[in-house]
């Protein structure tokens, strides 16, 4: 790498200016998207709903509603007046023929992920999950939550499942590649009228159950008010890989679900190197009869902390405990000579290049 001369003067210029670093690239956790929906106006989407303003990050959807009832965002169900896309049936496998509308979270900056993300550092995701009551004593509905790369690679992807039961209602992690479910349906015909019914559900799911056997009850009625309980869902992403953990919410609901196991050690094979956006949707298997597809999404929030936990000293290229002017030769002889060295990676993105000099710069100005 050849620096230019303008790219060396101001490097050197700072022995003139600067004052001594006293720390690392330190400052705690960045907030990149963070949405509740409280400031949203409730109703249609397509009429007079909107999802509000959020503090950080923006929100786009194809369609749906803003609840009444503790705002909350819902895809709506096919019986309401707004249009449910269709979702093709792509990588997704479990798709049934139709999907609820779809919501997009676009983070205000995308954050680091496993690979980039140095020990000590993470990326955390949460947001709460539910859905409209159902009339189907088995698996047919699932809400889809996919977390994609700024290339549109698959980070994360979380399944919830449920049906009428008290007890059919699931949450998975799932890594790329789970999502194959089989749907396991027969046709019946009635001997009088000799009408066709599809009876049946999923089968063979792939992912890590997170929890199982979730226990309340969730509102039937329409999208003007919130669902009668919601699961809680937390992802980390650190250095090695990804987790997941999901969990009840008292308010409003019986806490009285059983299987929490989180699950930890999951990997990110589509090669992303960020997070850029997270998608929310839902679909179910022919028993409904394209019905019913409506699921809840609330108090959405991510953050990436880059503080880094190690010894690693930012802008401490010379690597005496401090970082002081006595580190900018060393710097510019690292960025001419295409290694690596965590110290001069001032911009935490796994390389050392051109964007690593401001961040340098603000390090020894700080």
């Amino acid at each position: 790498m050849k620096l230019s001369f303008a790219a060396l003067f101001t490097l050197m210029s700072l022995s003139c200016s600067l004052v001594l670093a006293q720390g690392g690239t330190g400052g705690g956790p960045t907030t990149v998207l963070d949405h509740n929906f409280e400031n949203g106006t409730p109703g249609d989407l397509s009429v007079s709903g909107e999802m509000g303003t959020p503090v950080a990050g923006t929100l786009s959807a194809t369609g749906g509603f803003v609840s009444t009832t503790r705002p909350a965002w819902t895809s709506g169900n096919n019986g309401s007046a707004n249009v449910v896309a269709t979702i093709p049936d792509g990588s997704f496998n479990d798709l049934g023929p139709q999907a609820g509308n779809v919501l997009t979270a676009t983070l205000s900056e995308p954050a680091a992920v496993s690979g980039v993300l140095q020990a000590g550092e993470t990326t955390t995701i949460s947001f709460n999950l539910a859905s409209f009551g159902t009339n189907n004593p088995t698996f047919f509905k699932y809400a889809h939550v996919i977390g994609l790369s700024s290339t549109g690679d698959e980070v994360f992807q979380i399944l919830w499942r449920c049906g009428s039961g008290p007890l059919t209602r699931e949450v998975y992690a799932r890594e790329l590649g789970q999502d194959n479910t089989t749907f396991v349906g027969e046709t019946v015909v009635d001997p009088v009228t000799g009408e066709q019914t599809i009876v049946g559900s999923f089968d063979s799911l792939d992912g890590t159950l997170i929890l199982s056997g979730v226990n309340f009850n969730i509102s039937s009625t329409n999208v003007d008010s919130a669902p009668g309980g919601q699961v809680a869902v937390a992802i980390t992403i650190d250095d090695a890989g990804w987790g997941a953990a999901a969990a009840p919410l008292s308010g409003g609901t019986n806490a009285n679900s059983t299987g929490q196991t989180p699950a930890t050690g999951l990997g990110i094979a589509s090669g992303a190197t960020d997070l850029e956006s997270i998608v929310f949707f839902s679909s179910q298997n022919l028993v409904n009869g394209g019905q019913n597809n409506g699921v809840w999404i609330d108090n959405l929030l991510v953050q990436t902390d880059r503080t880094v936990a190690s010894t690693v000293l930012k802008g401490d290229v010379d690597l005496d405990g401090a970082v002081t002017f006595l580190d900018i030769s060393p710097f510019i002889t690292l960025l001419s000579s295409n290694a690596f060295q965590a110290e001069g990676d001032c911009d935490c993105d796994g390389d050392i290049d051109f964007l690593d000099i401001q961040p340098f710069i603000n390090i020894l100005a700080n």
